[in-house]
């Protein structure tokens, strides 16, 4: 039994050292790896999104960055609602521990470079598990200034820009949130793109409990009236 853990554990390093190698043709029902040469899609999508902070969330609240314990009761925002614009739809999967993810924007090249084919079947030989799933990276600019749960101020002005890397569960709130929108009119589809208006968001820490696990997802409260971008 502790050779054939043995061989397993060699055959996952042997798979992580080789993500970029050619993969046969299936992981949950796939075909065959396209190339995966660059598309300005994928370009485009990693060179818009360059937040002054990035937003987290746990079950006790948000924060930024690895600032756990400055938590944040809620914050304010603009959003885009344009697809390519103010957020990115991606494919990604999660692996390992502490978790690692691989995303790709195209469906062809992962962020972390090579095939996506190649990225996931690492992933999966790290974790049988681990399943690629749909989510989207949001870019935000604060309406209002940030202030942590003692009132203090954060080092933040107005339209400073804010990135939210949805999980798995985090984007079932981003997904409803933007069902509404789409029923307000804010939203529109254009040939295979979605545009819409830039609206105003009140966003707070939601914990979900499955009796097993805790943790937080953030939640989007659709607000009336857009704030006006900052004029200094």
């Amino acid at each position: 039994m502790r050779d054939i853990e043995t061989a397993i554990a060699a055959a996952r390093r042997a798979a992580a050292e080789t993500v970029d190698a050619a993969v046969p043709a299936t992981v949950e029902g796939r075909g065959p790896s396209a190339s995966a040469r660059p598309s300005m899609m994928t370009v485009m999508a990693q060179a818009n999104l360059r937040p002054d902070r990035w937003l987290k969330v746990s079950e006790y609240g948000l924060f930024f960055g690895k600032e756990k314990s400055r938590l944040i009761p809620e914050i304010v925002v603009r959003i885009d609602l344009t697809e390519d614009v103010g957020f990115w739809v991606k494919e990604q999967v999660k692996f390992g521990n502490p978790a690692q993810y691989f995303s790709t924007y195209d469906g062809r090249s992962c962020d972390k470079g090579g095939a996506w084919e190649s990225a996931v079947a690492r992933a999966m030989a790290f974790d049988p598990e681990a399943r690629p799933y749909v989510t989207v990276d949001v870019k935000a600019a604060l309406a209002q200034p940030v202030r942590d749960r003692n009132g203090e101020p954060f080092d933040l002005p107005v339209d400073a820009v804010v990135g939210i890397a949805l999980s798995y569960s985090g984007f079932f709130e981003w997904q409803a949130m933007f069902r509404s929108a789409v029923l307000r009119g804010l939203v529109r589809e254009e040939g295979h793109r979605m545009v819409g208006d830039t609206a105003l968001f009140r966003l707070r820490a939601k914990t979900i409990d499955n009796h097993v696990n805790t943790w937080g997802v953030i939640e989007f409260e659709l607000l009336d009236g857009i704030a006006p971008a900052s004029t200094s």
